[in-house]
């Protein structure tokens, strides 16, 4: 009953336009300039509570309620870069990534859509990142290939989220365009205190550099982390060190003192 009643009243949300989203900056490790912002979707109640992703996106995938709440969500976005655009808070291009779940990314109208919201919008695909896991690829590794190929076309940004956490085929992940790869926050949690981790993590920003794919560590929290990982080779991180997922006002406070010039090492310039 708690479910059919979460799922009742996600469709309601959705709907309504309920659902919010919070920006989590991703920075440089050496200098903590802001170079883009992952978007979050929360789900604010009446009662005051938040809903946190991990309680409805279960549910919302399974029903096939994660196809309108993700077209929403990117012109939810894309209508908030345009605002702070307007209002000067960006004055430069820092992308923002969304992520894309499996029934999202294999739907037919997935570039017709993005074309649609940044154009309404007046923004060129370079403000916008799209982030998948790794077995949204493995899924059907040729027609995948054609889809990133799509997208790259478009001029949209592709981040494989969690990687490390799937099973990927390395022979396969280099014939995928794709701008970077995002390691799994728990193996960052382990870099202090467990070597195999940092050998693992090293690895990936080893391999992804050799494939000009750049790289970008989650849940980065302590400064022997940021210094581990750029010890490693790694450039960009996000994380509760940095800054915590945050609402529009509270970003538009937070980044115009945090915008720098974004490294150069990778394909994906911001």
């Amino acid at each position: 009953m708690n479910r059919l009643r979460t799922e009742s009243d996600l469709r309601r949300a959705i709907e309504a336009g309920d659902l919010r989203l919070r920006y989590q900056p991703i920075v440089r490790l050496d200098t903590e300039d802001v170079v883009a912002l992952e978007a979050l979707v929360r789900w604010p109640h009446a009662d005051g509570r938040e809903s946190q992703p991990g309680d409805f996106l279960p549910i919302a995938e399974e029903t096939g309620l994660i196809v309108p709440m993700g077209r929403s969500l990117i012109t939810l976005a894309c209508t908030q870069v345009r605002d702070w655009r307007a209002g000067g808070v960006l004055p430069t291009v820092i992308p923002v990534s969304l992520n894309v779940s499996h029934r999202e990314f294999w739907q037919a109208d997935l570039l017709g859509l993005l074309e649609r919201a940044l154009d309404a919008c007046e923004l060129g695909p370079e403000w916008l990142t799209i982030e998948i896991t790794e077995g949204v690829l493995m899924d059907n590794v040729n027609a995948a290939r054609v889809r990133l190929e799509e997208l790259r076309t478009m001029g949209v940004r592709v981040h494989v989220d969690d990687f490390g956490t799937g099973y990927s085929s390395l022979e396969a992940l280099h014939r995928f365009p794709i701008d970077a790869l995002k390691i799994d926050r728990s193996f960052v949690a382990r870099l202090e205190t467990d070597p195999r981790s940092r050998e693992l993590v090293s690895t990936i920003i080893m391999m992804a550099h050799g494939l000009d794919i750049d790289v970008i560590a989650e849940g980065i929290e302590t400064r022997a982390q940021q210094q581990m990982l750029m010890d490693l080779g790694c450039q960009r991180a996000q994380g509760y060190l940095f800054a915590r997922p945050l609402t529009p006002d509270q970003l538009a406070e937070f980044i115009p003192a945090r915008l720098g010039t974004p490294p150069s090492v990778g394909v994906s310039p911001g």
